[in-house]
């Protein structure tokens, strides 16, 4: 993660999805790997912490939250980036703007 990344982009979002990936990863390690040393006990808690993150509800529901605010703002940024006429464009960024209602409610803008 660094300042010079696109200022859209969900570092944190894909931070959980590598998380998620990772602790699929350490799960099958420990079903193939059943001696039980300092190896496995390294595993175990590695499974152990990305679990916390994984299956906590909040953070799921912030992340599908998350992930729907960016794909509407992929439809906005491709409305005003489209061709068109001033009124074809302006349409086109009036019908996504709906989609951000429960965004600025969250927020507490409406």
């Amino acid at each position: 993660m660094s300042c010079d990344d696109f200022p859209f982009d969900l570092y944190y979002v894909e931070l959980y999805d590598r998380m998620k990936q990772v602790r699929t990863v350490v799960r099958r390690c420990l079903a193939d790997y059943t001696l039980e040393d300092e190896y496995r006990c390294a595993l175990l808690e590695i499974e152990r912490i990305l679990a916390e993150v994984v299956n906590d509800a909040r953070i799921k529901s912030l992340v599908k939250r998350l992930k729907d605010y960016y794909r509407d703002f992929q439809k906005l940024r491709q409305a005003l980036e489209s061709q068109g006429s001033r009124a074809e464009v302006e349409a086109r960024v009036k019908r996504y703007m709906n989609l951000f209602n429960p965004f600025f409610a969250d927020l507490g803008i409406l």
